[in-house]
């Protein structure tokens, strides 16, 4: 998409570049229909952080997240999308990344505290909740979970952060990681961590199946689309998004203890077939 043209809704998908400000404020109006409004100073500012191509920013997004994209995913480089009300949205400049960035380590105690907040029953009955509003639709489903969790304490919020981490720990195993390869037609460490998170938001029932048997991660389902597969990276962010815009921070880091492989056994490509036969006949 050349920046400032309009959509064109004959395509279900759209390649979005734009290399300034200014750039992003128009696709953002074409898009919305809402007045933007970017002062002088901001907007030849360069955006020089996430999906890099030669340069530029941008990336192959539903026509109908287009806006959604722009909102949850900047800010880039000190950018902040402020919505004014009345269809006008205003880029602003916002916390510099290298304060922005700044983050401290949670002790024992407050993470004691953080687990007794909120409890894993609980946890899953806020998975529930969304994935019940999301209507099986990935971006639907955080978003109904960040309405959820803004309406949490800030503890019940890093609560969840961290029985989300505990769970996406537990999944970090080299079977599932081989139904994910398998499911997806390939699964590198980025897609590997968005197919746990949609596991994980599947609910509990799925999820702890797919721990004592990791086919039953995809039993009974299809693949959603020949581009979009079992993933859903938008879950991994809604407790971080929340508690930033309750407490102007970012979250303690430290709340989990991440292993530095996954469990389990390694295995090549060439073992797939024979490691899941059935799974692998079904999905190639």
């Amino acid at each position: 998409m050349i920046p400032g043209q309009k959509p064109d809704p004959r395509f279900d998908l759209v390649n979005v570049t734009y290399r300034t400000v200014a750039e992003a404020a128009q696709i953002y109006a074409d898009f919305s229909g809402a007045e933007v409004r970017v002062p002088r100073d901001l907007a030849a500012l360069p955006l020089g952080s996430g999906i890099q191509s030669e340069g530029t920013m941008g990336g192959n997004v539903a026509y109908g997240y287009v806006t959604w994209s722009l909102d949850s995913h900047l800010p880039y480089e000190g950018v902040a999308v402020v919505k004014l009300g009345r269809g006008v949205v205003a880029f602003r400049a916002a916390e510099p990344p290298q304060q922005a960035k700044q983050r401290r380590q949670a002790t024992e105690t407050e993470i004691a505290r953080y687990r007794d907040s909120l409890s894993e029953e609980r946890f899953w009955q806020l998975i529930d909740d969304a994935r019940q509003q999301g209507r099986a639709d990935c971006l639907r489903t955080a978003e109904a979970l960040k309405r959820s969790l803004a309406r949490l304490s800030e503890d019940e919020v890093l609560g969840f952060e961290l029985r989300f981490q505990l769970m996406m720990t537990a999944s970090y195993r080299y079977d599932l990681w081989a139904v994910a390869y398998i499911a997806n037609g390939g699964a590198s460490d980025d897609g590997f961590t968005y197919f746990r998170a949609w596991l994980i938001g599947q609910g509990r029932e799925r999820f702890e199946s797919a721990l004592k048997h990791p086919p039953a991660a995809v039993e009974g389902l299809t693949k959603p689309s020949p581009i979009m597969g079992f993933d859903c990276e938008q879950l991994l962010y809604p407790s971080m998004e929340v508690y930033q815009k309750k407490t102007g921070r970012l979250p303690p880091y430290g709340l989990v203890s991440y292993p530095t492989e996954p469990a389990g056994k390694p295995w090549q490509e060439e073992d797939l077939p024979k490691l899941y036969p059935e799974l692998y006949r079904r999905f190639r």
